[in-house]
């Protein structure tokens, strides 16, 4: 797997704003946001999210533990992104 963005998220209190980025120069046509808890080679399920708030809130509903052997993937914005082609990589 390859790192291709980091998305930086915070809220400051103080002011009451909360801020969201990419770091510069990444791209985040290719990225997804993933969660995993074992090596991939030990992954047993995928499940795909539009958003990762809607695969943490698949995780809480559902009731997983950090000894699940399942993978929660967010394709995010990458389907938005026009005239570019999406290539998706997950070994398994």
């Amino acid at each position: 797997m390859e790192i291709l963005n980091f998305e930086m998220r915070n809220y400051f209190a103080e002011t009451n704003t909360n801020y969201k980025a990419f770091a510069t120069g990444g791209d985040k046509a290719q990225s997804c946001w993933m969660a995993n808890f074992v090596p991939f080679d030990k992954v047993t399920d995928i499940y795909l999210f539009e958003s990762a708030i809607d695969a943490m809130s698949f995780y809480e509903i559902n009731h997983y533990t950090k000894e699940t052997t399942c993978a929660f993937i967010s394709t995010g914005i990458c389907h938005q992104i026009p005239n570019r082609e999406y290539k998706p990589y997950i070994p398994i």
